[in-house]
């Protein structure tokens, strides 16, 4: 189908005069006054995903997104693209996806924020910030996601250390002429639902150098041996409730759910309830963004895939067609 340029798709800010005081949850989608921003929409949410069905790497190829779209009666918004810290940016179909109107999310994995702050790194950041800028269009940076996790805890040597790197990079960025990045700061919602080693909260570098907040969460349940059944609502309500507190244009930046063999549509209901919650439980997420990929930790396989079986992908692509989930009416 012919696809719109992206530069004429992009919605403007609807108020420069946004406070956080204006930040209302309500029960109703109509109802919500919504932060704006870089990319900001003034009603619905982008529709996106990492696509790599075999956890194959490079992730969110050019073809991997394509074979995708092939099964859908769209095409995605947002694509999501995973790069560890050493590889480099904007390599796997970033260029393909600006030209197709798609929108780059790239996740830029991260290092220790003690090698960031001694200035050892800014070489190699301003080389990584070089390659977003040449791409010519505008991307997403999900850049040093996750920063309370404990698997970061050797990297991140404290919340103060994070925000310090996390400032230092912007300003590299900056300096090197790089005005097309909306920057995407990133937690886990698990972080929110539990008692963490470390407050996620106490990571956030501030309004003035956020354009974005996002956060990854899951459904671990069956492969996870113990983990119950949650709903999206249930694995994202505690981080918005604090997310909406801010005001920023917020986003569910990685989610996924695996099926139940004992019960071969709870996965498609899944997708249903999210559906249905995104437009009336969190009317200012502005972006949903698939993680459709697998992988096997401890022994245990995890198929994110949101095809994983007709009736799970044709519920996810219901979703996909509904006009709130394509606000620019690809």
């Amino acid at each position: 189908m012919a696809r719109r340029p992206l530069h004429a798709l992009l919605v403007a800010a609807v108020s420069a005069a946004l406070t956080v005081g204006l930040v209302l949850v309500p029960s109703t989608a109509g109802a919500a006054v919504r932060p704006t921003g870089p990319l900001s929409l003034a009603t619905g949410a982008y529709f996106g995903a990492l696509v790599n069905p075999n956890r194959s790497t490079p992730s969110s190829t050019t073809a991997e997104v394509e074979a995708l779209q092939a099964k859908m009666d769209r095409p995605l918004d947002i694509v999501n693209h995973f790069y560890t810290y050493n590889q480099a940016v904007g390599s796997t179909g970033e260029a393909q996806d600006i030209a197709d109107g798609r929108i780059p999310m790239i996740t830029w994995g991260a290092t220790s924020t003690r090698s960031i702050n001694n200035g050892s790194q800014d070489a190699y950041i301003r080389q990584q910030a070089i390659r977003i800028r040449n791409l010519g269009g505008t991307v997403f940076l999900r850049y040093f996601h996750e920063p309370e996790g404990d698997y970061r805890g050797t990297m991140v040597q404290s919340a103060s250390a994070y925000i310090t790197a996390w400032k230092r990079a912007q300003s590299i960025f900056r300096n090197a002429g790089v005005t097309n990045v909306v920057w995407v700061w990133c937690t886990t919602a698990y972080s929110f639902r539990v008692t963490p080693t470390r407050d996620p909260r106490t990571f956030y570098p501030g309004d003035a150098f956020v354009d974005w907040i996002g956060a990854d969460g899951y459904n671990f349940a069956p492969g996870k041996p113990g983990a119950q059944w949650n709903s999206f609502t249930t694995v994202f309500s505690r981080w918005y409730t604090w997310a909406a507190q801010r005001p920023k244009p917020l986003m569910a930046a990685e989610y996924g759910v695996m099926e139940d063999q004992s019960q071969p549509t709870r996965k498609a209901g899944w997708y249903n309830d999210m559906r249905a919650a995104v437009k009336t439980t969190f009317p200012l997420l502005q972006a949903v963004i698939a993680w459709s990929t697998e992988n096997t930790k401890d022994g245990n396989v995890y198929n994110w895939n949101v095809d994983s079986t007709t009736t799970s992908f044709n519920a996810w692509n219901a979703m996909a067609n509904d006009p709130y989930f394509n606000p620019r009416g690809l």
